[in-house]
């Protein structure tokens, strides 16, 4: 969906005005809302135009439907299933040794307290370190302490008396996993572990919006802005659209920013003056525990898009395309092309980057994706991190931080055979419009006394995402 340029539209005939209006036909046909915020993909909506785009949108949701892809519980809350993890970790919450400067030495029990129950006797785990390796050596299940942490015995795996357990790898916080089992000569039983798929959730978020005019403004001959939508003409007002890119604006930030108001157990915890509750549902940085997160310092280099990509999981497109989406600020986007340049001019030598001959020949140093090891990445800039009218912080270099940020997405299929990423919109919910009309209108159909009109305009949508570790970030902290 595109804006027509002025002058493209030189007039019509035998038809109905209002019958292509754009907002009759959004309410006719609710699927043509998504491609709406196509309309500002260059300044306000590069992520949900990108989904639109790529058909990345559901239909259909509604209250009580249950099948293999999605669960709507209520009117508000949307489950789909996410592939379970195979693997378990924890985390080393304390411990206890006969020699704490050395622990393990000369074969002696290490007692640890883990956050979890997942390991079972005779399990060989592994620090955080990668290479120390430790079997738990207790017959007995894992014993649940009063702290709600749960007790292992445990003894370093080694070749000679005087190894032990460096005491780093062992502090509150560090990490530990299953690595393989190491079982006595006529052991008498195994041990079971068994995940299962899950059901992540999100909450729709209500947007609405309105705009007005007076009844001397009504009757005027105001401007019409054209809309292209699949070789289809539609108009809308100016305040219309004003009206829409606010409301295109909203819904982005909802989409990517979005902080929930519902907790786990479906309480709401966000309440009005009048102790009404009001539900949000989380953006694509907040859905489960967050998308990764990576601070970056100094200029942008080649290690750090691959310290992204290799902490990402990255899934194939139908196609069997490997694809990442950032979501850039302008800052960002000077140092991507800066970077490309130097990577491009090192293939194909600075000639590469010039076109024409002569006094018209010039440097074309823009680059619009990075591909590595088959995996591409093309970053977007998203206008709204370089907003003047939001809250910012400066940088030591002295510019906004937002603009140094990226978000990364991967869009691709996950194991379930699902788009990891879509627009979710409710079954007649995905836009409402209704006018309340005055005495400029007039006739028995009058709401009002007021000369003049308003139009009101709401929806509920949210966004799926089934593997939060297709999704990463990159920012500056700053203090």
């Amino acid at each position: 969906m595109r804006i027509v340029e002025p002058g493209t539209i030189r007039g019509f005939s035998n038809e109905t005005v209002t019958s292509n209006h754009l907002l009759q036909a959004a309410v006719s046909t609710p699927e043509i809302m998504p491609q709406v915020a196509t309309l500002f993909m260059s300044d306000t909506t590069p992520f949900s135009s990108l989904l639109a785009k790529k058909g990345l949108t559901s239909r259909g949701l509604y209250a009580g439907l249950m099948s293999d892809t999605y669960r709507v519980v209520g009117n508000r809350k949307v489950m789909w299933p996410v592939k379970g993890i195979e693997r378990r970790k924890g985390t080393i919450l304390s411990y206890s040794a006969p020699t704490t400067s050395t622990p393990g030495i000369n074969g002696e029990t290490v007692t640890l307290y883990l956050d979890t129950n997942w390991f079972s006797p005779y399990d060989v785990l592994e620090l955080k370190d990668n290479r120390t390796l430790v079997t738990v050596v207790d017959d007995q299940l894992p014993v649940q302490m009063d702290d709600g942490s749960y007790r292992y015995y445990a003894r370093l795996n080694r070749k000679s008396a005087g190894s032990y357990i460096n005491p780093v790898l062992l502090t509150a916080g560090s990490e530990i996993g299953f690595g393989m089992t190491n079982f006595y000569e006529m052991s008498e039983t195994g041990y079971e572990k068994y995940t299962f798929d899950n059901w992540a959730y999100s909450h729709m978020t209500i947007q609405r919006m309105k705009w007005s005019i007076s009844g001397t403004a009504a009757s005027m001959d105001t401007r019409k802005i054209w809309i292209e939508h699949g070789g289809e003409y539609a108009w809308m007002t100016a305040a219309e659209e004003q009206m829409l890119r606010r409301w295109a604006g909203a819904r982005e930030f909802q989409l990517l920013n979005g902080q929930g108001t519902v907790g786990e157990h479906d309480e709401v915890y966000l309440k009005d003056m009048k102790g009404r509750e009001i539900v949000a549902g989380d953006g694509l940085l907040n859905i489960g525990d967050g998308s990764l997160r990576f601070p970056y310092s100094g200029r942008l280099t080649k290690k750090h898009i691959e310290n992204v990509m290799g902490n990402m999981q990255i899934m194939a497109s139908a196609d069997g395309l490997l694809e990442i989406v950032a979501i850039v600020g302008q800052q960002y986007m000077f140092q991507f092309s800066e970077l490309m340049k130097t990577i491009g001019a090192s293939f194909v030598g600075s000639s590469g980057l010039t076109e024409g001959s002569g006094s018209a020949k010039g440097i074309n140093a823009t680059f619009s994706y990075y591909e590595l090891n088959g995996v591409r990445v093309i970053p977007i800039w998203y206008k709204w991190f370089n907003d003047p009218s939001r809250p910012q912080r400066a940088t030591r270099d002295g510019y906004m931080a937002e603009s140094g940020r990226a978000i990364f997405v991967s869009l691709g299929r996950t194991d379930l055979g699902t788009n990891n990423v879509e627009l979710l919109a409710l079954k007649g919910r995905e836009f409402k419009k209704g006018t309340v009309k005055g005495i400029d209108v007039g006739g028995d159909n009058m709401s009002n006394s007021v000369d003049g009109q308003h139009t009101h305009v709401l929806c509920e949508t949210g966004i799926k995402c089934a593997n939060m570790f297709g999704v990463a970030e990159m920012f500056i902290p700053v203090r």
